[in-house]
């Protein structure tokens, strides 16, 4: 089997008390997935001669920006682990935030909530952007002279508008807001998107059960964190953990940082890893200012070297 060889600052970073928040940086294939996924090792894995790591398996959670990056890491962290889980080590921030509301929904007596899908969301906008041509006809036009008819109807106006209103969600600006700023700027459009944006919300709530966007599912979660008294029912599985490994971290969007920062708040480690300058999802609110925040708030380890493998 190959034996892997870590350098000096990786082996600092997999050999950090558990207690440790801060970030690591690493440039494409140095290595920062497998370091975070050792360390997650050395926190629950128990040393020679020990039954028990320094921290239980359901104390530590991995969280990735995508379901999909989260569900590629769970066999590689089973069997860096190598002891029994409660379940999977590694979640995405948006199915973190779910059962952080679905708890406080639960112990409330509400109907769980349920992710409107992007392809839910973008039928949604397009029913409203259809509404809106057949209003145009009767002659009550919304949107300025600078949208017409023809633009609002591709596709790429309507993944505008979707990171738009997913943008407002994460900043936490209501369509008043968004009209404020606005009249405080003159720009029409908006103008216009916050009057979408009121309609596009009552459509979303009318929906058949307690529907919420991936946006709107981080903002809220992140509302409980920050207000929620110790010992809250909803914040149960939250105050378990002591610590969060965060992978790919350069890809979160205001709202995941802001959760984090929230969580390192109410005492858990937050350790998180991830290169600025490779980001990929400013489409959906992803920046390198938002990884900057995350690094400013505590210690920064950097390196450049891959982990080698010897026979």
């Amino acid at each position: 089997m190959d034996r892997v060889t870590w350098d000096a600052a990786q082996r600092a970073v997999i050999d950090l008390p558990a207690d440790a928040s801060g970030v690591v940086v690493g440039a494409p294939g140095s290595g920062k997935t497998a370091t975070a996924i050792a360390r997650v090792g050395a926190l629950v894995r128990p040393p020679a001669g020990h039954t028990r790591g320094a921290l239980l398996p359901d104390e530590v959670l991995v969280l990735t920006p995508s379901r999909t990056s989260a569900t590629a890491l769970r066999d590689r962290l089973a069997l860096a682990v190598d002891v029994a889980t409660p379940g999977a080590l590694a979640r995405s921030i948006v199915a973190f935030a779910y059962q952080i509301i679905r708890a406080d929904a639960v112990h409330r007596g509400d109907p769980a909530p349920q992710l409107l899908t992007g392809p839910d969301e973008d039928q949604v906008i397009a029913d409203l952007l259809a509404g809106d041509c057949e209003d145009e006809a009767e002659g009550f036009t919304r949107w300025p002279s600078s949208l017409p008819a023809a633009v609002r109807s591709t596709r790429a106006f309507r993944a505008e508008l979707r990171a738009l209103l997913a943008e407002c969600a994460q900043l936490g600006i209501s369509p008043d807001g968004l009209s404020d700023l606005a009249a405080q700027h003159g720009v029409a459009e908006w103008a216009a998107a916050a009057s979408f944006s009121r309609e596009y919300l009552y459509a979303r709530d009318r929906m058949r059960g307690a529907h919420r966007d991936a946006a709107g599912l981080v903002r809220e979660a992140l509302g409980l964190v920050r207000t929620l008294p110790a010992g809250a029912p909803g914040l149960a599985a939250l105050e378990r953990l002591r610590a969060i490994v965060v992978d790919d971290a350069q890809e979160l969007t205001l709202g995941g940082v802001e959760l984090l920062e929230a969580c390192r708040s109410r005492g858990v480690a937050v350790l998180a890893f991830g290169d600025p300058d490779v980001g990929s999802g400013s489409f959906r609110g992803a920046s390198p200012e938002n990884f900057s925040r995350l690094a400013a708030a505590g210690p920064c380890t950097c390196w450049s070297g891959a982990p080698r493998h010897d026979a």
